[in-house]
């Protein structure tokens, strides 16, 4: 498997990790990751919807982004930074 930069650059992959994470508000849960030499790690969506949440994105930047769990209804806050949602985790 491998990506593409932006600027067109091929990454390559190199394997999955599981790490234990915290949330924002303390919640400490565990999140997979695929490898790979980058700045900024990338979740997307259609993973965290098939693990179970619904994903909820206002495009005006305004509060009310979030990743909920659709069993327990604990939310996750995302917020909009220079046109990326952005989840703040501690790892």
């Amino acid at each position: 498997m491998k990506y593409v930069a932006a600027n067109g650059e091929v990454i390559p992959d190199q394997g999955c990790k599981v790490l234990n994470v915290v949330l924002e508000k303390g919640q400490k849960r565990t999140m997979q990751f695929n490898l790979a030499k980058v700045t900024k790690p990338l979740a997307a969506v259609s993973q965290i919807c098939k693990a179970g949440h619904k994903v909820v994105m206002n495009l005006d930047g305004a509060e009310g982004s979030y990743i909920e769990h659709k069993q327990t209804g604990e939310r996750i806050a995302i917020h909009m930074e220079n046109g990326v949602f952005v989840m703040d985790i501690w790892v």
